[in-house]
């Protein structure tokens, strides 16, 4: 029985959806791996479809790799195997991400606080 039980649990794990890909480790593989880069101010936030407040409106105050400036709209919706990113209206992050400004919590690097300031001291920026 615990044999039966087993299979069926790992059979379950395996058709778990996962995100191809791995987080980035650092800030210098998050910035080689990112087309957009940009630091900004979360000036408005909304609720994905699951009710989780993961949209967010930005403010772009400095663009380090990309063309994005003025305000964007970045998604932090979760999946089944990771959490949404939530946002609060007033934050600075630095946001490493691709063209379809998808901030997940599982492969996109979105920094705030400290961390900015050592990011940009490991970029050299």
């Amino acid at each position: 029985m615990r044999a039966i039980l087993l299979g069926l649990t790992l059979a379950t794990l395996a058709l778990a959806e996962v995100p191809a890909g791995q987080p980035p480790r650092d800030a210098r593989e998050a910035f080689a791996g990112a087309t957009q880069v940009f630091l900004g101010r979360v000036t408005a936030v909304g609720k994905d479809k699951l009710g989780y407040e993961s949209q967010a409106t930005v403010a772009v105050e400095r663009t380090l790799k990309g063309d994005r400036k003025g305000t964007v709209l970045v998604s932090g919706a979760g999946g089944s195997t990771h959490p949404a990113r939530l946002f609060q209206v007033g934050e600075v992050l630095l946001f490493y991400l691709a063209d379809d400004l998808r901030a997940d919590s599982y492969l996109r690097r979105v920094v705030k606080g400290e961390q900015i300031k050592m990011d940009l001291k490991t970029l050299g920026l």
